[in-house]
């Protein structure tokens, strides 16, 4: 119990994040579409739509947007980056295949106009940047928290 608890804090604090400190960015990286990524390329399914429906939330709610928009956002991206992490080989490069397509998807689906195509790449570029650096250094973290069969990745094959 206390373990969700400090899982629905750290969602709520990079929410708080989110919206007061990194959406001043020129190309924000969008954190909570990134931790639901490592979870779910990391096998933890259920950490990942939790991470999608409760991060959904408090952005919507820190926000002031309307309620659960955001939330069923991500949970469709999810389902998107779930499928693809099933069709795709097990490698470190078909993650960040799939960790681009989701940032490139998160950002074209709401404003769908070609003005904001060089913007949306830059920014799924830069999720993808934030995904990398996060994904490794946070894997001892990880595996002691949800277990040792945390992270099942092939590293063999990366470039």
């Amino acid at each position: 119990m206390l373990k969700y608890l400090f899982f629905l804090l750290v969602i709520f604090a990079l929410a708080v994040l989110q919206i007061s400190a990194v959406n001043y960015l020129p190309f924000p990286p969008q954190l909570l579409l990134v931790l639901g990524l490592i979870f779910l390329i990391g096998r933890r399914r259920r950490a990942s739509i939790l991470t999608a429906f409760f991060g959904g939330f408090f952005l919507d709610l820190i926000a002031l947007n309307d309620l659960g928009l955001t939330s069923f956002y991500f949970l469709v991206l999810y389902l998107a980056a779930a499928f693809l992490r099933k069709t795709l080989p097990n490698h470190f490069l078909s993650s960040l295949i799939i960790v681009f397509l989701v940032g490139l998807l998160y950002r074209i689906i709401p404003a769908p106009s070609l003005t904001f195509g060089l913007s949306a790449v830059i920014g799924a570029t830069v999720d993808l940047i934030v995904f990398s650096l996060a994904f490794l250094p946070l894997q001892p973290l990880l595996t002691s928290a949800f277990g040792s069969a945390y992270l099942q990745l092939d590293f063999k094959d990366r470039l």
